[in-house]
């Protein structure tokens, strides 16, 4: 499944702490990654390219490769994040234009 929406943010600031008196679940890897991430962020604030000094190598993205950048224990290039979903939503959006199109044009009398 993943991790939800946000679980990256204490990484992105490196706040990396527990609740008061719970043991921490950040290790060592958390904080490399913290690292990473902070800096690619403040990368791209900077100069809108989130490649930087120590940064793994980002690919730009194009669709025909549809490369993305994995953050986790490795952080790397990766492709074809979800695609099969992402294909559903490509070819229904792309049935719901169509179909919005031809709702808009008028009738030829």
């Amino acid at each position: 499944m993943g991790v939800f929406h946000t679980a990256e943010i204490a990484h992105v600031f490196g706040v990396l702490r527990a609740p008061k008196d719970e043991p921490s679940p950040y290790g060592a890897v958390d904080s490399t990654l913290a690292r990473t991430m902070s800096g690619a962020w403040l990368q791209f604030a900077k100069s809108s390219n989130p490649k930087g000094d120590g940064m793994p190598q980002w690919p730009r993205y194009a669709t025909s490769s549809d490369q993305h950048m994995e953050f986790g224990d490795v952080i790397e290039a990766g492709s074809a994040l979800h695609q099969a979903s992402l294909d559903a939503f490509d070819l229904a959006f792309a049935q719901m234009r169509s179909f919005d199109r031809k709702a808009r044009q008028k009738p030829s009398r």
